[in-house]
């Protein structure tokens, strides 16, 4: 293998396909990066049995081929180097000579074939879905999916597409964040799988920045799904297991109605974070149009915020874990935040002040 590419698109591409590339494993090659060069292009490989990440740049390929090199110094190497182009070829004792017009180095690999196999989806279950949306629907949920391996069909959002309808849902048991939405173009076939987060946090890393009129194409099988941006591609293994029945759990009444500022709410909120310290709790007190927010710890001390709502129904007094709202507050992203109730021991529903695409069902906690 021998290929010429621009320093900088190789410190880009390394940087992203790093994302897969394990910290710690009893597999050496895993700590490697599969680069390939063929029809004029390079394509840099990281990869465990969990999570892949491909990148593609523009090469000059004088030769084609693959080599392995360790993951962390090429991508730590490559960042430092000047601006220029940068030479690859393979040797024939299995290394990998790196140059650019005023360096030489001589990095150690392993043989390509050790490297785990990256899998060619062609399933028939694809959809195109645009950038910002995708990103939405992660954003919007992902910070509700449980972090506890004991319980690992919680350790990932549900995707569900059927038709022209997708939704995304992530909880955790005590509370469940559900992004809807619709597509231009209908699924060919029902897609319902579990996503595991870790992967829907890379995905939201490399979708981020991407312009509004991207598309990007997801295709499911079995055990994997596989997100192709242009010159990514990220496939991960599905979560075996059930995911709960979401729709389920959303109450579909309620007797309490409240509508909020959402940045006043919030502030009022985080002032109170303050002196709840472990405890967590925030109660919500109404009187006529006015919301009492009340906080206190053993250790801190307490605090008190009013703020007004416009309520409907009856007087009502709730706690809450104050973080958990807090995490719905910074993704709700309208001016005003509605919280619906039926009682102090039923759940809370939160969503925006228009339209119902994201829906938060929130446990309450013990009032004391």
């Amino acid at each position: 293998m021998k290929a010429i590419c621009d320093r900088k698109a190789l410190a880009e591409a390394a940087n992203i396909a790093i994302r897969a590339v394990p910290s710690r494993t009893a597999l050496p090659i895993q700590t490697h990066f599969l680069i390939t060069a063929e029809a004029q292009a390079m394509r840099i490989a990281g990869a465990d049995y969990e999570l892949q990440i491909e990148t593609t740049i523009p090469a000059q390929v004088v030769e084609e081929g693959q080599c392995t090199v360790l993951a962390r110094i090429l991508s730590e190497l490559v960042s430092a180097l000047p601006d220029g182009d940068i030479q690859l070829a393979s040797l024939p004792d299995g290394h990998v000579e790196l140059r650019t017009p005023t360096s030489e180095y001589k990095l150690f690999g392993l043989p390509p074939e050790e490297f785990p196999p990256l899998p060619e989806l062609t399933s028939e279950q694809a959809i195109q879905i645009p950038a910002p949306l995708l990103n939405d629907l992660i954003r919007q949920t992902i910070f509700a999916c449980s972090t506890d391996p004991s319980r690992p069909q919680l350790v990932g959002a549900n995707l569900v597409v059927e038709g022209n309808l997708i939704k995304m849902a992530g909880t955790d048991g005590n509370r469940l964040s559900v992004r809807r939405a619709v597509l231009e173009q209908a699924a060919p076939e029902p897609i319902s799988c579990i996503v595991p987060s870790r992967a829907l946090s890379e995905v939201q890393r490399i979708v981020s920045p991407l312009p509004h009129d991207t598309m990007v194409q997801i295709g499911v099988t079995q055990n994997q799904i596989a997100f192709r941006f242009p010159d990514i591609c990220l496939i991960s293994r599905l979560i075996e297991g059930q995911f709960p029945n979401f729709e389920r759990v959303i109450p579909q009444q309620w007797t309490r109605r409240l509508t909020l500022q959402t940045k006043e709410f919030q502030s009022a909120l985080r002032r109170c974070m303050a002196m709840a310290g472990d405890t967590r709790r925030v109660v919500f007190r109404t009187e006529n149009d006015k919301l009492t927010l009340l906080a206190e710890s053993s250790s801190f001390g307490s605090g008190r915020e009013e703020i007004e709502v416009i309520k409907e129904g009856e007087d009502i007094e709730i706690a809450f874990d104050i973080r958990y709202l807090d995490q719905f507050l910074n993704v709700v992203g309208t001016e005003g935040t509605v919280i619906e109730m039926t009682g102090s021991l039923a759940p809370g529903v939160m969503r925006p002040v228009e339209g119902d695409d994201l829906t938060y069902v929130l446990m309450p906690m013990q009032l004391i």
